[in-house]
């Protein structure tokens, strides 16, 4: 490589037996002016974030145990939203973000706001936040819980925000690598 050309990005693998999940990324994310990409796990979730940023303001999957006989649905249900019984579950089939098919077993499930749905897109924040308190934080179009069938007492919330951080290449994002260990 001639001098001042940029670096190739490497794909590195994130895997954490504790949390028993895996992804891959890119080191330096060309997408952020190569800037390189942090990890930082904590007892419960993994933040992805780019360097020079706090880990709270990037990207997470925080990971969940239910009962091996309970579907998402349930243990979303029980274990996150009991005091708020107008919160709506959506399931979905894609990522939200990018719209890509889950993977095969996978099952992604949303959390929104009773009528969020039925708001014009141009209903402004004043309106929005209105409907804050009917679900905990875990709504938003780039938010959602996901589980693979092949290991049943685990599931995942992974919290994208607005932009993308690379996976195993620019078309894709960590999050479209993600696998459940365990």
């Amino acid at each position: 490589m001639g001098q001042g050309q940029p670096a190739v990005p490497v794909v590195k693998t994130y895997t954490s037996e504790k949390l028993g999940v895996s992804f891959k990324y890119l080191d330096k994310d060309p997408l952020e002016q190569g800037r390189r990409t942090e990890i930082l796990e904590n007892p419960d979730k993994t933040y992805i974030y780019i360097e020079g940023e706090s880990p709270k303001t990037g990207q997470s999957v925080q990971t969940f145990k239910k009962n091996s006989d309970e579907s998402l649905q349930q243990a979303v249900r029980t274990q996150l939203l009991q005091a708020y019984p107008n919160c709506k579950i959506k399931i979905v089939d894609y990522d939200p973000l990018n719209t890509i098919s889950l993977p095969n077993g996978y099952q992604g499930l949303q959390i929104y706001p009773e009528k969020w749905d039925s708001l014009p897109a141009n209903a402004g924040v004043d309106v929005l936040s209105m409907y804050d308190y009917q679900c905990p934080g875990y709504f938003g179009a780039a938010r959602y819980f996901l589980y693979d069938t092949k290991t049943p007492t685990n599931f995942a919330f992974l919290d994208i925000g607005q932009y993308s951080i690379a996976g195993s290449s620019t078309q894709n994002a960590w999050q479209d690598t993600i696998k459940f260990i365990k």
